[in-house]
């Protein structure tokens, strides 16, 4: 394939640095035929305004319109940088475009070994993916030098960003010491191979990812959120790619650590909550789910039960309906309380079975829940008659009403501000 064959049919926005990679993807752009026009994003650092002054050049000389992003990163570190940029970029797309980068073959090397070298996944070593959502990166298996020969062969004015020179940032570091002490000491193509292995690792991370894609989780401004109990039900390896998802829903693009994914998985096996740098997020235990988020405080320690009741991750409903045909709790609901409460479970509570009773925490624990972060339903008299997420209850009405009517009390639409998760 050529070049100039890589792009979408479809308009096209060049993210354009003014370094000699993105000027070269906006040549080949602008002598492709494809709709196209330039974004440059200016962080206001050292060197910024020579790289403003560079994209603007490469693009009026390429005759394509460029816009100026000025974004204030909420820090200097790369991540910061990066999340800043992206999000600028994509906010900026116009409907039916696709955003376009320069990242190369060189790009592609130092990525898999940046992330090896923090502790990573399958995902992690398969480096950077050629798409996702509006994003390509089309010249993944280009090397810099070819790109900067494009662009030296077109006359572009283009100027290498100096931030990229910083031995402050590991990437750098990485890229002028590390990678060339590789290739002189050990292995001449170290760059080859690591291509090499994130295109290995790209097929091996989508067939884990589509397992994990059957882990339903949620998200919601606060945070993403999986069951517990489809936790407990995957393999380890499964497991632990959500937990990686997770995090880069809460904290993009970064891949977590080994000691991150470790950590959240201690939470998960009930070790109690969780801290990570880079995020305000915490993992916890919340009812049926595990939470990397923001924790939502229960102010009070029993509330009545009625219909939309929010308490630990669940969103309580009563319904008229008959106890007969649906799918009860096999403990017996023996209570015709006029009022039913939702509380935290108890050390000393237990829970009535059709032969003697069990505590209710060791109840909980066999349905894949824990105990301390789980409610529990209770009447007038402060007796069990249901646990949240087993099946359903089922309160027959007072009085002289019919055998079998009463109200199915269950557990509805959790909370509103959740929604399924979509990649």
């Amino acid at each position: 394939m050529t070049l100039a064959g890589r792009f979408d049919d479809g308009p096209v926005v060049i993210a354009l640095s003014g370094g000699p990679d993105s000027g070269a993807v906006a040549a080949i752009a602008a002598g492709s035929g494809v709709p196209a026009r330039c974004l440059h994003v200016d962080h206001g650092l050292s060197g910024s305004g020579a790289m403003r002054e560079a994209a603007l050049g490469i693009a009026t000389g390429l005759g394509l319109e460029i816009d100026v992003l000025v974004v204030d990163p909420a820090s200097e570190s790369e991540t910061a940088l990066r999340k800043a940029r992206y999000e600028a970029l994509l906010e900026n797309l116009r409907p039916g475009e696709t955003l376009v980068t320069g990242h190369t073959s060189d790009d592609q090397a130092e990525t898999v070994l940046l992330n090896l070298l923090r502790g990573t996944g399958p995902r992690g070593l398969a480096g950077i993916p050629s798409a996702r959502g509006r994003i390509r990166r089309p010249f993944l298996d280009v090397p810099a030098s070819e790109l900067r020969a494009v662009a030296v062969q077109s006359g572009l004015a283009f100027v290498d960003d100096p931030e990229n020179a910083s031995t402050r940032h590991l990437r750098n570091r990485i890229r002028h010491e590390l990678l060339p002490l590789l290739e002189r000491s050990f292995q001449p193509a170290i760059r080859e191979t690591l291509t090499r292995t994130a295109s290995n690792m790209s097929d091996l991370a989508d067939a884990l990812e589509a397992v994990v894609a059957r882990v339903p989780m949620e998200r919601s401004p606060s945070g993403v959120r999986a069951p517990m109990g489809r936790l407990a039900a995957v393999d380890t390896a499964v497991r632990r790619q959500v937990f990686r998802v997770m995090f880069q829903t809460v904290r993009p693009p970064t891949t977590p650590t080994t000691d991150e994914v470790l950590r959240l998985e201690s939470t998960f096996a009930g070790a109690g909550p969780s801290e990570f740098a880079d995020t305000d997020a915490r993992g916890f235990v919340e009812g049926p789910w595990l939470v990397l988020g923001q924790r939502a405080r229960t102010e009070v320690s029993k509330a009545r039960l009625a219909n939309g009741l929010a308490w630990a991750g669940f969103r309580f409903g009563l319904e008229p309906g008959g106890g007969d045909d649906v799918r009860l709790s096999r403990w017996s609901f023996a209570s015709d309380a006029a009022e039913l409460w939702v509380r935290q479970v108890g050390r000393a509570d237990t829970v009535a079975m059709r032969v003697g009773s069990k505590h209710a925490a060791e109840a909980i624990r066999e349905w894949g829940f824990r105990p301390e972060s789980h409610p529990v339903v209770v009447d007038d008299e402060d007796r069990i008659v249901w646990i949240p997420g087993v099946r359903h209850a089922w309160k027959p009405l007072p009085g002289d009403a019919p055998p079998g009517i009463g109200y199915l009390v269950k557990v509805v639409d959790q909370d509103s501000s959740w929604a399924p998760y979509e990649p």
